[in-house]
């Protein structure tokens, strides 16, 4: 065993430090938890440790570090500390003592569900809907395989412990960073919002020292099936607009617009009657799971109408020329 594995503390003392800090961080704390606590400590060093990994976990779990956040309303910035400051409280411990006791969970949420947890090493890790991953922490590498969906990480600052995100082929190395990956089927995309990350191919034969491509903040790599890799810079806010439940659109083709409502709704899905409609330009703010909201804004700004049936919504009609719209785009949801 080396100095390294003899300073791991240990699953159990992980453990029983989610323990105490959840019961030290409650309303009704008292003398004999701080004369217990303190003996625990003092049992032996691994306890030191492993208290001092628990502390950083809760403290990156109060923090929200994005530099995006600016985007949103002062009044739902304050909102959103409020209710990430209580729910840490609650959930730290938990989802701690979750990560510790499975060797590789699989973390999942449902369509129109999202999710915020703290993984052990207190990396925010924000799921989207309809998304998979698979947490994997060694002593050498925390690796997290998105199987599907998307997800937000903020990744927590250990420079000798490497994190590293695999999506299909392709792997995302950080140290202490945030980024977004979204994973569809023929579709792998990469956005960094801050720090920097470096992007591979496991089927790419290459030196240790040459990754693929890094990004700058702000930058977005794709990678598709059919075509060679896409370097760009969309604007971060409609990114990661879905932490706010928002879907954020600028003048996109209103068949992409439809595919991305549905991926949040999987009970009336949005289709359109006519295929010509395919490439109405739609930009606006819209609630995600709101189809009908959104079907509405799309048939006032075209001349549409929405027939709705027990299993779809659909737009039909005949819609306006490029000289007669009304705005060229969508209504904006409040």
């Amino acid at each position: 065993m080396d100095r390294q594995d003899r300073m791991q503390p240990s699953e159990e003392a992980l453990a029983e430090a989610a323990a105490w800090l959840a019961r030290l961080h409650r309303p009704r704390r008292t003398p004999q938890d701080d004369a217990g606590f303190r003996r625990w400590l003092e049992e032996e060093p691994s306890h030191g440790r492993a208290w001092a990994m628990a502390s950083d976990m809760w403290e990156n779990a109060n923090r929200l570090s994005l530099n995006v956040a600016a985007a949103v309303p002062p009044a739902a910035r304050s909102r959103l500390r409020v209710w990430y400051a209580a729910a840490a409280s609650v959930v730290v411990a938990i989802l701690m003592v979750a990560a510790i006791s499975q060797r590789n969970p699989i973390i999942s949420t449902a369509v129109g569900e999202q999710r915020v947890m703290t993984l052990q090493d207190g990396t925010r890790l924000s799921l989207n809907t309809n998304t998979r991953v698979q947490v994997k922490m060694t002593r050498d590498v925390r690796n997290v395989t998105l199987l599907s969906g998307e997800a937000l990480f903020e990744v927590a600052k250990r420079p000798a412990w490497p994190f590293v995100v695999e999506a299909g082929t392709r792997t995302v190395t950080a140290l202490g960073t945030a980024f977004v990956v979204r994973k569809e089927e023929q579709r792998v995309a990469v956005t960094l919002v801050e720090g920097k990350i470096a992007i591979d191919d496991l089927q790419r034969e290459r030196p240790a020292s040459a990754p693929l491509a890094t990004l700058q903040p702000g930058e977005r790599m794709i990678f598709a099936a059919d075509r060679k890799p896409q370097r760009d810079k969309p604007p971060l806010d409609s990114i990661v607009a879905w932490q706010r439940g928002q879907a954020v659109f600028d003048n996109i083709r209103l068949v992409d617009a439809i595919a991305e409502m549905n991926r949040y709704n999987g009970v009336m899905p949005l289709a359109v009657a006519d295929p010509a409609m395919a490439d109405l330009p739609v930009s606006g703010i819209f609630r995600l799971g709101d189809s009908a909201s959104f079907a509405r804004a799309v048939a006032f700004t075209y001349g549409l109408e929405v027939v709705e049936d027990s299993t779809r919504i659909v737009l039909t009609g005949t819609h306006a020329t490029a000289g007669d719209e009304k705005s060229g785009a969508a209504s904006k949801q409040e």
